[in-house]
């Protein structure tokens, strides 16, 4: 059984870079930087947000122009980092401002904290799957 802090690898290097920036890219509501670290592929998957994964670089593209047009991003705290073999999970705390509607609540230029995990997954240089859980729960209870 292995304790302490696990030794970075060139994987988790490579990983970090790319990760970091599809978050930067994200932050910055740049679609366009955002897909094309992407697989052709992809698949891109809200859990508690939107109803089904898109599927594709069109698809995901669409998906994140929504997603901007409802939030402003003003900062987020890293909490953890954790890999695998060809995956990253990537935990913070989103700060910002809701620009729109949150289920039945009129949320707009309001600000909101939310913890979101993102899950990676990996082929090549390309982020090929993102599963985002965001706590949604608390976003509403937020807006309340």
């Amino acid at each position: 059984m292995h304790s302490g802090p696990v030794a970075p690898t060139d994987s988790n290097s490579k990983f970090d870079a790319l990760v970091d920036r599809y978050l930067r890219a994200q932050n910055e509501t740049d679609v366009e930087a955002i897909v094309c670290l992407l697989t052709t592929d992809v698949e891109h998957e809200q859990i508690g947000a939107v109803k089904d994964a898109v599927h594709g670089i069109a698809a995901a593209r669409l998906r994140f122009l929504q997603q901007f047009a409802g939030a402003c991003f003003e900062r987020d705290v890293p909490l953890r980092r954790l890999y695998g073999d060809g995956f990253v999970v990537d935990e913070r705390i989103w700060e910002g401002r809701v620009t729109g509607r949150i289920g039945h609540v009129d949320a707009i230029s309001r600000r909101v904290s939310q913890r979101v995990l993102h899950v990676f997954e990996m082929r090549g240089d390309r982020v090929a799957r993102v599963t985002v859980y965001q706590d949604l729960a608390a976003v509403v209870r937020q807006l309340s």
